[in-house]
């Protein structure tokens, strides 16, 4: 099995490699927990390297697939000799999630390190939006420390462009009552966004789609802490924006989550994802009693 893993640009995360694996740890990236993490650590990149240019980068990160890819081979096919088992198929996609942290992590150092220049910039717009390991703001604070030049460049537009869509500037804001706003239930029943928010409860406001490997992974992550959540105090609402409403019904029934989920009228076209300027999932809120917006991000685990 090959690994062919994007070397991707991050912004300033001032941690050091020791750190980086305790937030592994505590942030429960696997859910497996500690078998496979502990295989894996000496297969993974060291954090502590300091790369001198992108291609010696490439190198030293590339010299790691053969063992990582022989090793996650190995495990997949104990899993189809075996039979399904969740718990390590989980982890082992979790473990490519983690090899490419670690990757993005060393190609962020090599940014945040080197001239700033067009080159890194374009780094830095192919970063991922996904990583656990770097916060967006952090991505637009590293951003800010190019020459003004390159900022207000082709390249420089580009990359703003492409880390706002993931920013959190929806904090602050007060759900409007969006009375032209509609999401159909599991059972095709429409209804109106406004009526679904249980105003003696914060919502945890989650948007994703059956299609989106980021989105269902994180829901059955969801799934299987929802008992850590309070119920008295907390509710979950999961908005799909699938164009299939077939597609979606089956996922919803396949799964049988626990909280209300309901797939959007219009998807990202809907009235409350254009107040959101949402232009893709996954997407998660924290909104207030009172309807206020009180923190987003792109994984639930980071904003409750």
């Amino acid at each position: 099995m090959k690994f062919q893993f994007a070397i991707l640009a991050l912004c300033f995360f001032s941690c050091k490699s020791q750190e980086i694996e305790q937030v592994h740890e505590t942030k429960a990236v696997f859910s497996l927990r500690d078998s496979v993490y502990g295989e894996i650590k000496s297969l993974l990149p060291d954090t502590s390297h300091e790369a001198t240019s992108q291609k010696e980068l490439g190198i030293y990160i590339r010299s790691f697939y053969p063992s990582f890819g022989e090793y996650i081979s190995m495990k997949r096919d104990s899993l189809i000799a075996a039979g399904i088992n969740p718990s390590l198929d989980k982890a082992l996609e979790e473990a490519t999630i983690l090899m490419d942290d670690y990757q993005q992590y060393l190609g962020f150092k090599l940014i945040k390190n080197s001239t700033k220049n067009v080159g890194m910039m374009n780094l830095l717009a192919d970063a991922s939006p996904y990583s656990k390991l770097v916060t967006i703001d952090e991505r637009l604070d590293l951003f800010k420390v190019f020459p003004k030049s390159i900022q207000d460049g082709l390249e420089g537009k580009r990359t703003w462009e492409k880390l706002a869509n993931f920013s959190r500037f929806n904090i602050g804001k007060k759900l409007p009552l969006l009375g032209n706003a509609f999401a159909f239930d599991s059972s095709k029943e429409k209804k109106a966004i406004v009526t679904l928010f249980n105003v003696n409860k914060k919502t945890l406001l989650i948007f994703g789609a059956s299609w989106c490997a980021p989105c269902v992974r994180d829901e059955l992550k969801l799934k299987e802490n929802y008992s850590d959540i309070d119920a008295n105090s907390f509710e979950v609402i999961v908005f799909s924006i699938d164009k299939n409403e077939q597609d979606w019904r089956k996922y919803y029934n396949k799964h049988s989550f626990p909280w209300k989920s309901y797939v959007l009228v219009g998807g990202l076209e809907n009235p409350l994802c254009k107040f959101l300027n949402m232009t893709g999932v996954p997407k998660c809120f924290i909104v207030e009693k009172d309807g206020t917006i009180s923190n987003e991000g792109l994984n639930y685990e980071f904003i409750l």
